[in-house]
């Protein structure tokens, strides 16, 4: 049985409203991952599609913070079919950030260079989106701060990427650009 308090399984309830919240305010990530995992069958059940994406998204996060990075992007990659499957291009844009992540917690495994190139792929495919299909959007009414976030954080990764990969220019011009929309 859920034991969260944040989730209700109360059919008058939405679920999903409790894959909102951070993986474990606890630090308690195998919990939750056992958690989100029950969350994740009663959505099934229900056959919530958004609320499967959310839950795989959760788990993919309770993952990374484990270090499992095979497990964050198997979940990740859920997320972002399931979103594809509803086009919800807000959430698919979360998931191409959540797939780089997980790409680089790869590369702090292995140090390869193949997995800093697939990082700096999923981040560029989920900058496409934004620019294409978010900035600007009456859909998914995100606010010009939300929208600046997002992208900050993406300048910020790809510049990582572009440093880890010893491309001093490109790396600096990401920053700036980071700096820049953050001030």
């Amino acid at each position: 049985m859920l034991t969260s308090p944040f989730v209700s399984l109360s059919p008058s309830l939405p679920l999903s409203l409790s894959l909102s919240l951070p993986p474990s305010p606890t630090g308690q990530f195998e919990a939750a991952i056992r958690e989100h995992e029950e969350a994740l069958h009663v959505l099934e059940e229900r056959n919530d599609v958004l609320g499967c994406a959310m839950a795989h998204r959760m788990i993919g996060e309770c993952f990374l913070e484990l270090s499992n990075w095979e497990s964050s992007l198997k979940h990740h990659r859920a997320y972002l079919q399931l979103a594809e499957s509803i086009s919800n291009y807000a959430e698919q844009q979360r998931a191409w950030t959540l797939i780089g992540r997980s790409y680089l917690f790869r590369y702090e495994r292995d140090h390869t260079r193949e997995a800093l190139q697939e990082a700096q792929q999923a981040f560029i495919k989920s900058l496409e989106i934004l620019d294409q299909r978010l900035q600007g959007s009456s859909v998914y009414k995100l606010s010009a701060l939300e929208l600046s976030k997002m992208r900050v954080g993406l300048y910020l990764n790809l510049g990582m990427v572009w440093n880890l990969l010893k491309d001093t220019p490109h790396s600096m011009e990401y920053i700036q650009r980071c700096l820049e929309l953050a001030e």
